[in-house]
């Protein structure tokens, strides 16, 4: 099943199921903030990173469903991700298959040398996928109460652009 995802750019009209995932109780106890996000917040929010260049945002579908979404901010030659995966689908494989199909994208796009991300102590699923994914655990860090994990993959861009092969032996797609 999971080979059938695909990831396309965020459009306007996705701006509705990425404020419904992004306020799912599950979605809200592991984001940094776990206050619930209002609709005009959202709004503002969601158009600021679609005009924003440091902003890359993937919707994966499956069957033509939409499932998730990945999102990077991008620092010079570095980013952070950021992947929420919809309720129904959790726990299927698919946050591991967002993660390298979007990597590779913002790879070839951005030309980062290193990938971020943050996760709260407690959050395993996320580490599993994270760390299956090429991240290594680089830092413990505090957030009031929460212990976060700092994630990183360190990336050859050059590598990647010029055709050269990624993990695994597996030709970048």
């Amino acid at each position: 099943m999971t080979d059938n995802l695909m990831l396309r750019r965020v459009e306007p009209s996705d701006c509705r199921v990425l404020w419904e995932w992004a306020n799912d109780p599950e979605t809200r106890s592991a984001s940094l903030d776990p206050r619930p996000i209002p609709w005009e917040q959202h709004v503002a929010w969601f158009n600021a990173r679609l005009h924003d260049n440091n902003s890359v945002m993937y919707i994966a579908t499956v069957a033509n469903t939409a499932i998730g979404v990945i999102r990077f901010t991008v620092d010079e030659d570095s980013a952070v991700v950021s992947i929420t995966v919809g309720r129904r689908f959790r726990g299927q494989g698919y946050g591991r298959v967002m993660l390298r199909k979007a990597v590779d994208l913002v790879i070839r796009e951005k030309r980062v040398s290193f990938i971020d991300a943050l996760v709260k102590e407690w959050n395993l699923r996320s580490i599993r996928v994270f760390l299956s994914s090429g991240f290594v655990l680089v830092e413990k860090r505090r957030l009031g109460d929460e212990v976060l994990l700092l994630f990183r993959k360190r990336v050859d861009s050059k590598n990647e652009l010029e055709g050269g092969c990624a993990e695994g032996g597996q030709m970048a797609k």
